[in-house]
């Protein structure tokens, strides 16, 4: 329930395993749409690399950058880069900003035996999937406030910072803009 309600992220240092395996039960079963596992991946996936929390989305010597990513994430979801990488679509992935057909032919190579959807993407039915995106589209802010959310910070310093960005930067703002800004509020 927690993640259909918005929570990305869930912490539980000395009871993981019965979470995962609770979590991993409900997705299968169909309660937690793939579409939404996705969706919690890519904000924190996304907040993650513009903290600067890693250099590098895959390790070894040809890996690519967190702007790389963040434009591939933007494009597709992670199922679908799954798929893309499976298949060896660098076209797909080229769709990417600022990825070329080189980039894109070098994650493909580089993602294709890993598993990026893991576990939680298997056993759902399109129809399953596509009820799920027929969900109203989320605020910039709540996109905003699950993200750094799902970096462990408190929804009511959360809900505040978004709010000062937000009022600062005005209606406009994207859920990027707005998480960055955050984040500086949140390191002053």
């Amino acid at each position: 329930a927690a993640y259909l309600a918005g929570i990305d992220m869930l912490m539980a240092p000395d009871s993981w395993q019965p979470l995962f395996d609770h979590t991993l039960a409900e997705a299968r079963a169909g309660l937690i749409p793939a579409a939404r596992i996705d969706d919690a991946v890519r904000r924190i996936l996304r907040v993650k690399a513009l903290a600067g929390m890693f250099e590098r989305l895959a390790p070894g010597d040809g890996a690519f950058g967190p702007k790389a990513a963040l434009g591939v994430l933007d494009v597709l979801s992670p199922a679908e880069l799954a798929g893309a990488a499976a298949r060896g679509d660098k076209a797909a992935v080229a769709r990417a900003n600022g990825v070329g057909a080189k980039l894109a032919l070098r994650i493909v190579t580089e993602l294709k035996d890993k598993p990026i959807g893991g576990p939680l993407a298997t056993g759902l039915s399109a129809g399953q999937v596509l009820a799920a995106s027929e969900s109203p589209a989320p605020t910039a802010s709540g996109e905003a406030v699950a993200a750094l959310m799902g970096l462990g910070v408190a929804e009511v310093q959360a809900r505040r910072v978004v709010d000062q960005a937000a009022a600062r930067l005005g209606d406009e703002a994207d859920e990027t803009v707005l998480i960055k800004a955050a984040l500086r509020e949140l390191g002053r």
